[in-house]
């Protein structure tokens, strides 16, 4: 930190008490803990019924809207020690505010697509948001109250009141009360209330968890009184159809009626007390396997997975006083540094040694910003980008001055909430880079429910007096989940974007000259296997399965022609995560797989390739009997289609995880990422995971981060090189050449072709030609190979075969050794078919000879089928002898022995040996 940091602390105390409160306080103390509630529905002056959505049709193009400078914010650039002096300020005065914990009575809202269950009629429902057990809605005049359709609402039973009874007020006195209703579950059932002559009615609901019983009602049913006798009975079905995703009807005399604020009692954000549970399964080899899993670990990676290089914690829920979940995990690896956003703390790390050198809420950081914030390295301009949505009517940006995160930041912020979407506000943005570009693209929220895609130039963004530039904007796209566009690591026709357009196709689109006159062009659809939403992900002491949010694709990369994204789908009434593989040219599907598993469910997947077109993904992972953890798996370019490696246990659960939101749902968050490390190419990832309870016994998220790579087998070695003809019984040297992409040292097997092999040979380094040498026996055609493995084991795959020719080389034979006077013989015979050159021979005689103990020449030449006489020098002596003949070239040796006695000049050899 500077050493001038308590002086900007002085500067921003005062700035904080005149300026900040302002501006920054009531929007971020009110927001700190749980991201969901950050919607306040901001369209809440907007009730006007859905406008239709068209999609484009493929090759249309659609010329971007260029945005106003005069609706961008101050940019400005500060120091992160600002911002840690910011922090300093903003916590101690949450301290101050927050002591009473996160209590919050309910709203009458219609839900976001998301969080839409049963509705009874059309898509729209309204629901008591938070649980709150006491919701009151007023009438103009007295009514009758006929009833109302009623289902469960939230994540599952777990959450769904037990029971519901409505009271009938007129004039402020309480007149009626209905009996229990306990019809509340996934079918919408009727609720007959049939209470006469009311203003007002209160509906009461029995709490299950934390104090809150969540419901939805839907096609309300009421009749005004009639005054006049000759007035005609008129029957009200307010079906809430006219309204908007995530309308507020708060304050709003929607439909003529007052929808009150809940009156039930408060309850603190999660009291999560209780004891770790231990799994509840029957069926022992169900409880084996989930066993298997919580004992993955590196020692036990399947071969074909990446490795983990390095891990370790990044945010827990809490950090920097921060409780907000779901925490939207996204970080990524810079030349030295990780850096994570999530709801909502900005954290850096040292990435070799994983320390801990900045963590501060995000609202320090980026000043009005609020949640969803998403982060990637750039490596066109070696700089960070951050974008986070204020939930109402801007986007903010953040851009480091370097590659150092720890140094001087460019922020700015820009309205999106205009046009076609004035009075919508910005949900979900997501990120991507190009060479020239940063993109976005935003699901607005209001009126149509559309979505927007965001282009600006990345050029005055890194100057070095950097400033917003030209901001261009498409807008009113067909609401697909989200809009990804790609993060581009080389060189393109423009930034591609993908989204999911239905259960089989993948809508690609392009935007091109986004420094003259930006288009985007509908390229079309990318037929992808069908496939369904994801169940909910149940896990172990988890009220509620965690929340997976759909079958929205969560990031996307471009790389070599390539599309390449992920997103969660149901397999076998599991969540599983799948991958695609989108070729661009034509748009197609070039290949595909999924993550799924008999037990385990897999979600909030992400994906990340190298220039070698070797591919990583993260995810979560849980199921009733285990602790929602992380994971990762892989697949090298070299793989056959359609397949990854098991996944791999990141960092296992470590206790119960039941945050539930407004809308009862058990929320784990929206999205995770993985990056490539702009140094060494490794992989990285970062990923939820259940964190163990604090002191309180409050439910906690925790993120870890973790490098990957692959250890790639050395490249297959061309054919062995050496001789092609040879003959039995002479050594041949072969050699071979290879690579390791990793520079790995390595080795060599040579397969001989006769059943004999050369073991592995080596090291040699990377590129370094090894040897081995070998000799046949037999004559024939031999095929050799030789394949090649990195000092991890690895292997590659056998090389062509080289085929050598041997033929029967000279076989000599000795016979038999004939003595005499003064001298013994023998005959030399050459049975092989190649004549023997240079023959070289020894008789010797141990023991008895005093006088020719031994006698060595050469025979220059022994013809096929031929044979020559040897004879030994004068030979005298007296007692027991052994005569050994040996002969040999090259190719062949032969030796012979026989007994004998020597008598002064006389040899006997005796013929049997």
């Amino acid at each position: 930190m500077k050493k001038n940091l308590w002086s900007k602390i002085i500067i921003l105390l005062i700035m904080f008490f005149f300026v900040m409160p302002s501006s920054l306080s009531v929007q971020e103390l009110s927001k700190l803990y749980e991201i969901d509630d950050n919607i306040e529905f901001k369209a809440a002056n907007n009730i006007s019924p859905q406008q239709p959505i068209n999609a484009i049709s493929s090759g249309e193009v659609v010329v971007g809207e260029k945005l106003d400078s005069i609706d961008y914010g101050p940019g400005f650039v500060e120091h992160v020690d600002d911002s840690i002096a910011r922090d300093l300020l903003l916590q101690s005065n949450l301290n101050r505010n927050l002591k009473e914990g996160n209590r919050q009575h309910g709203i009458w809202v219609v839900p976001s697509r998301e969080a839409s269950y049963y509705p009874h009629s059309g898509k729209h429902n309204v629901i008591n948001k938070w649980g709150d057990t006491m919701m009151g809605i007023s009438f103009p005049t007295k009514v009758d109250i006929h009833g109302a359709w009623f289902a469960g609402q939230g994540g599952g039973e777990g959450v769904w009141a037990g029971s519901i009874r409505v009271f009938g007020y007129c004039n402020g006195e309480h007149t009626q009360t209905t009996d229990w209703f306990e019809d509340i579950d996934d079918i919408p059932s009727w609720f007959a209330m049939n209470l006469i002559d009311v203003d007002r009615i209160v509906i009461e609901a029995t709490p299950v968890f934390n104090g809150g019983g969540w419901y939805a009602m839907d096609d309300l049913k009421y009749s005004p009184n009639i005054i006049d006798e000759q007035e005609q009975p008129n029957t009200i079905v307010v079906d809430f159809e006219d309204c908007s995703y995530n309308q507020n009807l708060k304050d709003l005399n929607y439909a003529g009626l007052t929808w009150e604020t809940g009156t039930g009692d408060f309850y603190i954000d999660q009291d999560e007390t209780s004891a770790l549970q231990t799994p509840s399964i029957s069926n022992e080899e169900e409880l084996s396997l989930l066993e298997g899993y919580r004992s993955s670990s590196r020692e036990n990676i399947p071969v074909d997975s990446p490795t983990l290089i390095s891990d370790y914690q990044g945010v827990i829920r809490g950090d920097a006083t921060s409780w907000s979940y779901p925490p939207d995990s996204c970080g990524a690896a810079g030349p030295n540094h990780f850096v994570e956003v999530v709801n909502r703390n900005f954290a850096v790390y040292n990435k070799s040694t994983g320390e801990e050198l900045i963590n501060i809420l995000l609202g320090s950081f980026l000043p009005g910003s609020n949640g969803d914030p998403r982060v990637l390295y750039d490596q066109y301009s070696d700089r960070w980008f951050i974008i986070v949505c204020d939930f109402n009517t801007r986007l903010y940006l953040a851009v480091s001055m370097s590659d150092d995160p720890t140094g001087d930041w460019f922020k700015c912020n820009f309205i999106v909430s205009q046009g076609s979407d004035a009075g919508k506000w910005p949900d979900y943005p997501t990120l991507g880079v190009d060479e020239v570009g940063v993109y976005t693209a935003a699901y607005m929220i209001g009126g149509g429910n559309g979505m927007s895609i965001f282009a600006l130039d990345k050029a005055p963004l890194i100057a070095e007096e950097p400033s917003l530039g030209d901001i261009y904007a498409f807008r009113e796209l067909p609401w697909e989940g989200a809009i990804q566009p790609v993060h581009t690591f080389n060189s393109s026709e423009g930034e591609y974007f993908v989204s999911r357009a239905s259960s089989t196709g993948v809508r690609v689109r392009l935007l091109t000259d986004l420094t003259t006159s930006p288009v985007l062009t509908e390229l079309g659809f990318v037929t992808v296997p069908s496939h369904s939403p994801p169940p909910d992900a149940p896990a172990l002491g988890s009220t509620v399965p965690l929340d997976t949010v759909g079958h929205r694709l969560m990031n996307a990369v471009y790389r070599d022609g390539y599309i390449w994204t992920a997103h969660c789908i149901d397999v076998s009434g599991r969540a599983a995560s799948r991958w695609y593989k989108i070729d661009v040219l034509n748009i197609s599907l070039d290949d595909y797989g999924t993550i799924e598993d008999s037990v385990m469910y897999y979600f909030f997947p992400t994906i990340m390739v190298n220039a070698h077109g070797d591919a990583i993904m993260g995810f979560s992972g849980s199921h009733s009997g285990q602790y929602a953890a992380a994971y990762y798996t892989g697949r090298l370019t070299s793989d056959p289609p359609g397949e990854m490696a098991n996944p791999v246990l990141l960092k296992e659960g470590e206790a119960t995880y039941n945050l539930i939101d407004g809308y009862g749902r058990n929320r784990w968050g929206d999205y995770s990422l993985c990056s490539l490390d702009p140094v060494n190419q490794t992989f990285w990832t970062i990923q939820e995971y259940a964190h163990s309870h604090n002191g309180s016994g409050v439910n906690r998220w925790g993120t870890w981060i973790g490098e990957l790579a692959f250890n790639r087998p050395p490249e297959t070695p061309d054919g062995p090189d050496g001789p092609d003809e040879g003959v039995t019984g002479i050594e041949y040297t072969f050699n071979a050449t290879t690579t390791d992409p990793d520079g790995d040292e390595i080795y060599y097997w040579f397969d001989w072709g006769d059943g004999e092999d050369s073991g592995w040979v080596g090291p040699y380094v990377s590129e370094q030609t090894g040897e081995a040498s070998h000799i046949w026996s037999d004559d024939g055609d031999f095929t050799i190979k030789v394949k090649a493995k990195d000092a991890n084991g690895r292997e590659s795959g056998w090389s062509p075969e080289h085929t050598i020719t041997i033929i029967a080389g000279p076989i000599l034979e000795i016979g038999i050794i004939c003595g005499g006077l003064f001298k013994v013989n023998t005959a030399i015979k050459n049975i092989g078919g190649v004549e023997a050159t240079n023959v070289n021979w020894k008789i010797t005689l141990d023991g008895g000879a005093f006088i020719g103990k031994e006698t060595a020449d050469t025979i220059l030449s022994i013809a096929p089928d031929g044979e020559e006489t040897i004879t030994s020098e004068s030979i005298i002596g007296f007692g027991k002898t052994i005569v050994t003949v040996i002969a040999e070239v090259p190719e062949s040796l032969d030796t012979r022995e026989q007994r004998g006695f020597v008598f002064l000049f006389f040899i006997k050899v005796n013929p049997g040996g």
